[in-house]
């Protein structure tokens, strides 16, 4: 038998939990699955962390990126990005910081500080932030339409994969 397969066993695991429940929480299920492996097979559970930790850890940068921006717009008051740029012409770039010290996605993937973000980099990061709120827009009208279907009934009495799939196209 040759080496294990452990992203394949660990997407096993994860079906056979998901297939338990109608609806769930992905933190309960993973605390769930990890107590199990824990217990039953811990080789499985170490070998897909160590062979997924470089992924994880860019995840978690990732992460703390999207909360660093999300901190950055959330305290700030709008005047308080004119604020800063006066403050800053003097030499005081302190409330400037938290928005020149935030890192945005450009183009190739990299992330950079939008201190030194250039015209085409701040319009490539527009760009996909225009383009996330296109898709959440049309979530949002998919799921409402749905929602003016089904009535008090559930998704899966009213609609086929086929119609799903038709009225996702038509809008």
């Amino acid at each position: 038998m040759g080496p294990r397969n452990y992203s394949r066993e660990i997407r096993d695991q994860i079906d056979d939990a998901l297939a338990e429940e109608d609806d769930f929480v992905a933190g309960v299920v993973a605390q769930k699955i990890v107590a199990k492996l824990r217990e039953t097979d811990p080789e499985l559970l170490h070998g897909w962390l160590d062979e997924g930790a470089e992924g994880f850890i860019r995840e978690a940068i990732s992460a703390q990126n999207r909360s660093a921006r999300t901190y950055a717009r959330m305290t700030a008051r709008r005047s308080v990005f004119a604020e800063g740029v006066k403050d800053a012409e003097t030499g005081d770039t302190r409330v400037l910081s938290t928005f020149m010290d935030t890192y945005y996605v450009v183009e190739g993937g990299s992330r950079k500080r939008l201190a030194n973000m250039n015209r085409d980099d701040l319009t490539f990061a527009a760009d996909r932030y225009e383009d996330t709120e296109r898709r959440a827009r049309m979530a949002g009208a998919f799921l409402k339409a749905l929602a003016n279907k089904v009535g008090d009934g559930v998704v899966r009495d009213s609609f086929t994969e086929e119609q799903l799939g038709n009225l996702w196209r038509s809008l």
